[in-house]
């Protein structure tokens, strides 16, 4: 699955863009937060939560970023 979000999120931005020069780092990084994030937790607290995919694969996450961003 790891290497489907960076799959699929190189080709679509080079798609999109047209710019084969552009620095992808932080957008992979965002590609992949949320699994690095979920999935420990999620695979840890298993058998009280019932899955892997927790806060992070909501909008929420998305949300209070973009907030620290602009108010840093």
């Amino acid at each position: 699955m790891l290497l489907w979000h960076l799959g699929a999120t190189t080709a679509l931005t080079r798609y999109a863009f047209r710019d084969e020069r552009m620095d992808l780092r932080f957008l992979l990084l965002g590609a992949v937060l949320p699994d690095l994030i979920d999935t420990p937790i999620g695979l840890i607290f298993y058998n009280s939560l019932h899955s892997v995919r927790l806060f992070t694969h909501s909008l929420v996450l998305a949300g209070l970023l973009m907030t620290w961003i602009v108010l840093a």
